[in-house]
């Protein structure tokens, strides 16, 4: 019975993992992909995240689970700006959507930012929800950048470089909560005029 209770200690972890062991409940170690034995519970704990695995987060909108795109399927047709978001799954968020650019004039902005854990140990122990920090750096970082551009510069000729003032200001700031997260990428997807102004 002692073997095979020792045995139960034995521990694979995938490419794609790593995992923290925790002994009684305080941090001994951060095990890399590999075949590994650890003291089987109720001495240490493993706790796996997937580390390669790029996550998001949505900005301006959320999204319903289970509401996927069929594989094989081209998604969307272009969105217009007198599009309604009738989308099966989308839930608009207003209060993150309305943003104030440079010349005082209200945009809806929808985004989403990819993330992925550069530091385990960081990501369990620095916050209990490292997506919410996530999401509210880059809905600052997005705010900020366009309370300093211009309306036309969003929606047409710098709208690309606004992305990338984003995602660096985002970056630069995320750096700072030590959560164990990087911001691979931020992508504006809809940028347009509030649907109540476009006749105007």
């Amino acid at each position: 019975a002692l073997v095979v209770w020792l045995m139960t200690g034995l521990v694979r972890i995938t490419p794609d993992e790593e995992a923290v062991v925790t002994r009684f409940g305080r941090y001994e170690t951060t095990l890399a992909p590999g075949l590994h034995w650890r003291w089987p519970p109720p001495f240490e704990r493993i706790r796996r995240e997937k580390t390669t695995e790029l996550r998001s987060v949505k900005l301006g909108f959320r999204q319903r689970p289970g509401r996927s795109q069929r594989p094989g399927r081209f998604a969307p047709a272009t969105i217009e700006w007198t599009s309604e978001h009738t989308e099966a799954g989308y839930e608009p968020q207003a209060e993150e959507a309305l943003i104030v650019t440079g010349d005082e004039v209200l945009v809806e902005l929808t985004a989403d930012v990819q993330y992925r854990i550069s530091d385990l140990r960081e990501f369990v122990y620095g916050a209990d929800d490292p997506a919410a920090i996530v999401r509210t750096v880059a809905e600052s970082a997005v705010r900020d950048v366009a309370a300093r551009t211009l309306l036309d510069d969003i929606l047409t000729t710098r709208r690309a470089a606004v992305r990338r003032q984003c995602l660096q200001l985002a970056r630069r700031r995320l750096s700072g909560y030590r959560i164990g997260v990087e911001i691979v990428d931020l992508n504006l997807l809809d940028v347009h005029p509030p649907r109540e102004v476009v006749p105007a």
